[in-house]
């Protein structure tokens, strides 16, 4: 435990158990995962975002102090203060994608921040939520996936036209095959050159 807590001071580290958090009628806090998600939604969070949520998930209507805050997941790691608000800013922006959210991060002025959530989700079981994997959740929107699909095929649209009027072929084995002869040919190339040096 002592080399747990010496790795959590250097590295200023927040420790995060595997412990989900209900933050409303269908949104769960994945800590490991770093991830708040529902039925039809997942948002992904940073490291100092998803530390800042757990420690407020943990002490879940209580104010938490800025100073505590800095030390729990910032560590001895030197940082302004506007860090720590951008931080909360970050989270919140995520946090407002979910609609059934029944969990409000509060700040507290001159002191720091808590998390205003009913008691009845605090010590509410996860497994009694509908929980759904993250591989199955869509994380945008359909059109942004016509979107993104569009621009991935005009992108390749793009490259085999530039390919074809330079008169070569596109082949993923060719190009493969082309890629991994140069790489040899030039690795040889400066093998011989360092012997031929010494």
């Amino acid at each position: 435990m002592n080399l747990l807590l010496a790795i959590n001071v250097i590295f200023g580290v927040f420790l995060m158990t595997e412990r989900n958090y209900a933050l409303g009628c269908d949104v769960i806090f994945d800590v490991l995962k770093r991830e708040v998600i529902s039925n039809h939604r997942l948002e992904r969070l940073g490291g100092r975002e998803s530390a800042i949520l757990h420690l407020l998930c943990e002490r879940a209507n209580q104010v938490i102090t800025k100073d505590e805050m800095h030390e729990k997941v910032w560590g001895k790691v030197l940082v302004s203060e506007t860090s720590l608000t951008k931080a909360i800013s970050n989270l919140r922006k995520v946090l407002a994608c979910f609609d059934t959210l029944e969990c409000e991060i509060k700040t507290v002025p001159k002191e720091g921040y808590l998390l205003i959530i009913e008691d009845s989700l605090i010590n509410q079981s996860v497994d009694d939520i509908l929980y759904v994997e993250s591989k199955k959740l869509l994380n945008t929107s359909q059109s942004e996936q016509v979107y993104s699909n569009s621009l991935e095929q005009a992108s390749f649209n793009r490259f085999r036209s530039d390919s074809q009027y330079r008169g070569i072929p596109i082949s993923g084995t060719l190009w493969l095959s082309m890629t991994f002869f140069s790489s040899l040919l030039a690795s040889a190339f400066t093998v011989g050159l360092f012997i031929a040096l010494r």
